[in-house]
């Protein structure tokens, strides 16, 4: 069963259908510069092989699994200075960011196995 405190959303276009699942973390950092707007972003992500056919639910099971077992099997994004007074533009600009790491990612075949 996918934990409930995480957020998830779809990449359809990415080379493997994909499953995302992330939290925003929403304390200040350590860094005594830093800004109240400033989020630590975690994220995991599980693909689709092109041999089985995409499941919504299979996949937020294997991407949140992912996303609690650690950083060996999370990325972590930094969002500086975003704007938290429009959420609608708060959460798209997140979601951008968090696509753009995972399609992106160069250890895809070590780190996210295809379901």
């Amino acid at each position: 069963m996918p934990e409930q405190n995480c957020d998830f959303f779809y990449l359809r276009n990415a080379s493997h259908p994909t499953t995302v699942a992330y939290k925003v973390d929403w304390k200040r950092s350590d860094d005594s510069k830093a800004k109240q707007s400033d989020l630590r972003i975690l994220f995991a992500a599980a693909y689709c092989s092109h041999k089985d056919s995409f499941s919504k639910k299979i996949g937020r099971t294997i991407a949140s699994g992912r996303l609690n077992r650690g950083l060996d099997h999370t990325g972590i994004i930094y969002i500086r200075d975003i704007d938290t007074t429009k959420p609608g533009q708060m959460w798209y600009n997140i979601r951008l960011h968090v696509s753009y790491a995972v399609i992106t990612a160069n250890n895809r075949p070590n780190k996210y196995e295809a379901y």
